[in-house]
């Protein structure tokens, strides 16, 4: 991931080159691996993915709807919180 300092320049008119660091991290922490990080975050995206695209989810949602459906009150807003 590259942050770029073109809006934080203040008042300074003209091109402002920028070094890239690659592996760069604000804590400066040697192990850091972007690549690794990237790779960890697609593995969560798909292990969410698969897991509400899965019976459990569907049995709960498809529970609440026929509640919601059959009494208004049934489903209030913060009745999915922490699902």
């Amino acid at each position: 991931m590259h942050l770029s300092t073109c809006y934080v320049v203040g008042m300074r008119d003209g091109r402002v080159s920028e070094q890239l660091q690659e592996n760069y991290n604000p804590a400066g922490d040697s192990k850091f691996d972007a690549e690794r990080e990237v790779e960890a975050l697609r593995e969560t995206i798909r292990n969410v993915e698969e897991r509400s695209e899965g019976p459990e989810p569907t049995k709960r949602f498809g529970a609440r709807r026929l509640d919601a459906a059959c009494n208004e009150a049934a489903a209030p807003a913060g009745q999915l919180d922490g699902v």
